[in-house]
């Protein structure tokens, strides 16, 4: 023990029969031992439930760490379990009771999803390297609880398990890793993109996530892949937290205005809790004169439609067709002014102000 050779003195007591004088050894000389002398004994294939016996006797003091180390390289991880659960049942807060047994319940699938998904103190990478191999799904899930970004990337990608990666984005809400994602050099983008508008933000109930995500779209500048986010959300969702939102609405149709003008007609029909008069203006600016009319009239705004009827689209016959449909003095007299600066129209605008009954 002075100079070291433990392995040595473990082998030469087991040769000659004397196995008790390697318990009292660990107990009662050196217990630091401990993991050492159990590596030894698991290599000359001793009797399991010694071994087991052996390290709760210094439960209190031996290396957590050093011990799973050993045993872990040996595939004997599971005679550790009572030990690991008598130090969880005394509160033990030590990471490496923790990862330990995370590992033996993950091998031994004695509810893994639920420990690691409530468990707070083991090593999440640890734990999810050692599930990778084993149950990609579970090491998704260490992964997840620790935060662990690139690991969680890695895994899912060389996984195809684009739903946990998608889902994972959602609940993370960070630029920097959206951005890394949504980059043009991802091969596997479109399939992300898939999963995120057909299940990830559909299923989620949190404003939030869903605002981090549109930023990330914008961020990334992918208009077509946002509208196609957006539809899903306002257009398609049965949750009237997201299809009634105000600002996803505007959103949409501003994005098509930018981007797919002729999309935008049919959002503006079909949706209803938008700002009407500023996308109203907006569309004027962009020469989308049908829109802004359509827009106007939608929201009871008939002085206002009349009115691109006039200055924007100078079309009198519908103008006049407008007015005979509404029937408002303020629409009337809009006519009625309109076409008194036409010659050849002077008499229709006097009419058009006796009906409104301008003075």
């Amino acid at each position: 023990d002075r100079f070291g050779y433990v392995e040595e003195l473990v082998k030469f007591m087991v040769k000659n029969g004397q196995i008790k004088f390697v318990e009292g050894y660990v107990t009662r000389v050196n217990p630091k031992r401990c993991p050492v002398v159990c590596g030894v004994l698991l290599d000359l294939d001793q009797d399991g439930e010694f071994i087991s016996n052996l390290v709760m006797q210094v439960k209190n003091t031996v290396a957590v760490d050093e011990l799973m180390v050993e045993f872990e390289k040996r595939n004997k991880l599971k005679l550790l379990r009572s030990f690991f659960e008598a130090k969880l049942g005394e509160e033990s807060k030590d990471e490496a009771v923790h990862t330990g047994l995370a590992k033996i319940y993950v091998d031994a699938n004695i509810s893994p999803e639920h420990f690691l998904e409530t468990n707070e103190h083991y090593d999440t990478v640890a734990v999810g390297r050692y599930c990778a191999k084993r149950d990609p799904y579970l090491a998704a899930v260490a992964f997840r609880k620790g935060k662990c970004d690139d690991e969680m990337l890695d895994l899912t990608t060389r996984n195809a398990m684009f739903k946990e990666q998608a889902q994972y984005l959602v609940d993370r809400e960070d630029m920097a890793l959206w951005k890394r994602v949504l980059s043009g050099d991802n091969p596997n983008r479109k399939m992300i993109v898939d999963q995120i508008t057909s299940s990830a933000l559909p299923e989620t109930q949190a404003p939030e996530k869903v605002s981090a995500t549109v930023k990330a779209f914008m961020a990334a500048d992918l208009p077509d892949l946002l509208i196609e986010l957006l539809e899903k959300l306002v257009l398609q969702s049965s949750n009237a937290v997201f299809s009634k939102n105000r600002n996803l609405q505007n959103l949409l149709i501003l994005t098509s205005i930018k981007t797919n003008k002729e999309r935008a007609m049919d959002y503006i029909k079909k949706l209803e809790n938008y700002d009407g008069g500023d996308i109203a203006q907006i569309c004027l600016g962009a020469d989308m004169f049908e829109e802004a009319f359509v827009i106007y009239t939608r929201f009871n705004r008939n002085e206002e439609a009349i009115g691109v009827l006039l200055d924007q689209m100078e079309d009198y016959n519908r103008a006049e067709d407008f007015a005979r449909k509404h029937d408002q003095p303020l629409v009337w007299s809009r006519l009625g002014i309109s076409q008194l600066k036409h010659r050849d129209m002077i008499a229709a605008g006097v009419t058009s102000l006796l009906t409104a009954k301008d003075p």
